[in-house]
């Protein structure tokens, strides 16, 4: 397939679709794809109706089968969203799960994603990949350092995305390959935000952490004087008057974020190969869903 056209909007401003940055993604994992004998399986939750986790879902089983992954959509009530983790986590034939949020409340929320096992957790939002990622150690296995820690897909999609753009230097090391540029991320999410401003300040940047103020439509566009900005939008924010400020946009990333998510599936299938780690069995752990529940009321 050829590359989508990248259209020039203006003299200032160049406009780059995600699914150009997707393709040459898509080609490593199909080369790592090749080196397994079997296809990995991917195991989805829904257990909310929100219209945009549907969509990701239906993308994402879309991807998959274009490139040889598969893909089950489990359709769960909240009230056995937990237990449904827990039979994955033991399945022999579920290589990965992902979980699609928000389904209760943050703290309910953040509970789901600590019981999913670290063997099986395509979004990298187990503990201790949270904790590597803050920390900046990006390997599982040091001093070996033969199993990559995992990284939440859409921070992980923005900085691809930058690489694809040639922001990162690469004559620079590890740690310093965006030294000298100042990012703005408008978003202090958890699952987000906070981790992509993480990743960007852990390469050297400059980072300004910014959330919403809270009041529609509050905007100061007058206040960005240089035109030389390269914006994305992840959660489609942005007005057309973006492309009268930034140099380029990239005006969604949904297709970069899908193959990032099939990257860490075949990553997690092959440590778990090098490691020889068997899943957790679905057993019952300390601090239920239930106890969560309770103690929120």
């Amino acid at each position: 397939m050829a590359p989508e056209p990248e259209t020039s909007v203006s003299a200032s401003c160049k406009v780059v679709l995600a699914a150009n940055v997707a393709r040459g993604l898509l080609a490593e994992v199909n080369e790592g794809r090749q080196t397994l004998s079997t296809a990995p399986h991917l195991v989805g939750f829904l257990a909310n109706s929100d219209p945009a986790a549907k969509m990701y879902a239906d993308w994402t089983e879309k991807t998959c089968k274009d490139n040889n992954f598969r893909y089950t959509l489990r359709t769960v009530s909240r009230d056995d969203i937990e237990d449904a983790i827990l039979v994955a986590n033991s399945d022999p034939d579920v290589d990965g799960i992902i979980v699609y949020y928000p389904i209760f409340n943050n703290r309910q929320d953040q509970y789901l994603q600590q019981i999913v096992d670290i063997s099986k957790d395509v979004e990298g939002l187990s503990h201790r990949y949270i904790f590597n990622m803050y920390q900046n150690i990006r390997f599982l296995d040091p001093p070996e350092n033969k199993q990559k820690s995992i990284l939440p897909c859409t921070p992980l999609a923005v900085i691809k995305i930058l690489e694809y753009l040639q922001i990162y230097n690469t004559i620079l090391p590890y740690g310093n390959r965006l030294f000298g540029h100042t990012i703005c991320v408008v978003n202090r999410s958890e699952v987000v935000g906070r981790p992509l401003a993480a990743l960007l300040a852990n390469d050297g940047a400059c980072v300004y952490s910014v959330d919403v103020t809270g009041v529609q439509q509050f905007t100061r566009g007058e206040g960005i004087r240089k035109r030389h900005h390269e914006v994305m939008d992840m959660e489609g924010n942005f007005g057309p008057e973006v492309k009268e400020k930034a140099s380029i946009y990239v005006p969604a990333i949904g297709k970069v974020t899908i193959v990032v998510l099939l990257r860490n599936l075949l990553r997690i299938v092959q440590n778990r190969s090098r490691n020889r780690v068997q899943p957790a069995d679905a057993v019952e752990k300390p601090g239920t869903l239930e106890s969560v529940v309770t103690q929120a009321e």
